[in-house]
C-alpha cells in the first residue's frame, strides 16, 4: 500500500471540497510513502473504500430560495384544477438537437444516495454546439405539427412562423389554453400583444421552471 491512513483521509477531504476534481489531478499532487508518486487508480481505490464513486453529474437549474418560493406558489395556485381542465392546455416548447456537443465524460464523486444532492449537480448549458431546432406542442391525446426552425428564433419570427400559422388556428379549433415558458421570444411585447389581440388564454408560468412542463418529458 503506497499511502498512509492520513494520506487516505487527505484524498477524501480534497474530493469533498471539489467533487468534480479528476483523480489524475489528485494523484499528481499527492506524494505517497517513500516519496513515491501515486497513480490515479490508487486515488480511485481510496475513494471507493470511502464509498465514493464517480458518476455523471446531474444537470439541474440554479434555484435560489426566492425561486423555490415562486415555484411553490405557482404550483399551489391551480392545485384545485380537475383533470378535464388540464386536458385543455396546449404545452409547447422548442427543442434543439445538437450535432456536436461535449462527450459527457465529466464525472463527479458521490456517495450512495447523493445522486441528486447539490454537490452532484452541475448547471445545464442550453443549446451547445451546432444542430437543428424544432418547435412542437402537445395536449391530452393530441399534438401539433412539428415546425423546423432555421437559424435563430427571435420574437418576430416566433410570432410570424409559429403563433400565427400554428398556435392560433390549433387553439381556436380545439378550444385550448396556451402554455409557454418565459423565454425572451415568448414574452416579448409583440408576442404577448398578439396573443391578447387574438383572445388566446395563456397559462401563467413560473420563472426557471421548464422542468414542470409535461412537454419537457416527451
Amino acid at each position: 500500500r503506497v499511502t498512509t491512513p492520513a494520506q487516505d483521509l487527505h484524498i477524501q477531504q480534497v474530493l469533498f471540497q471539489d467533487r468534480l476534481r479528476p483523480a489524475t489531478q489528485t494523484a499528481a499532487e499527492t506524494i505517497g510513502l517513500h516519496s513515491q508518486t501515486i497513480s490515479a487508480q490508487t486515488v480511485r481505490n481510496r475513494l471507493r473504500e470511502a464509498q465514493l464513486h464517480a458518476r455523471r453529474p446531474h444537470q439541474g437549474l440554479d434555484l435560489t430560495p426566492a425561486r423555490h418560493r415562486n415555484r411553490l406558489e405557482w404550483a399551489n395556485a391551480p392545485i384545485q384544477w380537475r383533470l378535464a381542465r388540464w386536458r385543455g392546455v396546449l404545452f409547447m416548447d422548442e427543442f434543439r438537437f445538437t450535432l456536436f456537443r461535449a462527450d459527457g465524460r465529466q464525472r463527479v464523486w458521490c456517495r450512495v444516495g447523493e445522486r441528486f444532492a447539490d454537490v452532484s449537480v452541475v448547471d445545464r448549458v442550453a443549446h451547445g454546439g451546432g444542430g437543428v431546432m424544432i418547435w412542437a406542442g402537445i395536449c391530452y391525446g393530441q399534438r401539433t405539427q412539428v415546425h423546423f426552425i432555421d437559424g435563430f428564433l427571435n420574437a418576430q419570427r416566433y410570432r410570424d412562423e409559429i403563433l400565427k400559422p400554428i398556435v392560433v388556428p390549433y387553439i381556436d379549433e380545439h378550444h385550448l389554453m396556451f402554455q409557454q415558458d418565459n423565454a425572451r421570444p415568448h414574452v416579448a411585447r409583440i408576442c404577448t400583444q398578439f396573443l391578447e389581440a387574438e383572445n388566446i388564454p395563456v397559462l401563467a408560468w413560473s420563472a426557471y421552471s421548464p422542468d414542470m412542463s409535461p412537454v419537457e418529458h416527451v
